[in-house]
């Protein structure tokens, strides 16, 4: 799974929903969901995306990383599973 971390916030938040309706839907199939790879790269409010070797300032790209892997643990499980 490829995500960025959004400086601009309005986009940030758009990303954050697109993620919630995609284990929604992958929820409702009923399945065993595995992510594999969790990667993550930042882009700034102008929506250039900033190399590790430039990065200063990750604003709350730690927190958005740490909560993408608590996330789909538990928060779309079907009760029959």
């Amino acid at each position: 799974m490829h995500v960025s971390y959004y400086m601009n916030p309005a986009t940030q938040a758009s990303k954050e929903n697109a993620i919630i309706n995609m284990f929604t839907l992958l929820a409702s199939t009923g399945k065993l969901i595995k992510i594999t790879e969790l990667d993550m790269g930042i882009v700034d409010a102008a929506g250039e995306t900033i190399l590790t070797e430039n990065l200063q300032d990750t604003g709350n790209a730690g927190f958005y990383f740490s909560h993408l892997l608590r996330f789909p643990s538990g928060s779309f499980r079907k009760k029959n599973q």
